[in-house]
């Protein structure tokens, strides 16, 4: 069967292989559908990693949309999260974006960082 570390890997794996499929054919509502379909965005790391991806291929909208379903999810969300967003919405010179998820960030008492 593997050992235990092996299931994260996988899914790891499955959920990289996913993204990068839907990122080159689909719109991406269709990547967070598909994702939550094969079960691929239960912690906030999954959220993470799919905004960044969202976020990378410009998608900055589906990327805002993520954070506002895993927000809704009560999931703890943190800085890299946070700044996948911010990061996402700055690629796309969506500068009222970035002052809104960093005034939701200090809301929330996330802390902030400029990486």
């Amino acid at each position: 069967v593997g050992a235990p570390g092996d299931l994260g890997a996988r899914k790891r794996l499955k959920r990289q292989h996913l993204l990068e499929a839907l990122a080159e054919q689909g719109p991406p509502a269709d990547v967070a559908r598909a994702l939550r379909r094969e079960g691929l965005l239960q912690q906030h790391k999954d959220y993470t990693v799919a905004i960044s991806m969202l976020g990378g291929k410009g998608f900055w909208a589906s990327a805002v949309s993520l954070l506002k379903e895993a927000r809704e999810s009560d999931l703890e969300l943190g800085t890299i999260t946070h700044n996948a967003v911010v990061s996402a919405c700055s690629r796309g010179q969506v500068w009222l974006g970035v002052l809104a998820i960093m005034q939701e960030m200090k809301r929330s008492g996330v802390p902030w960082s400029l990486v």
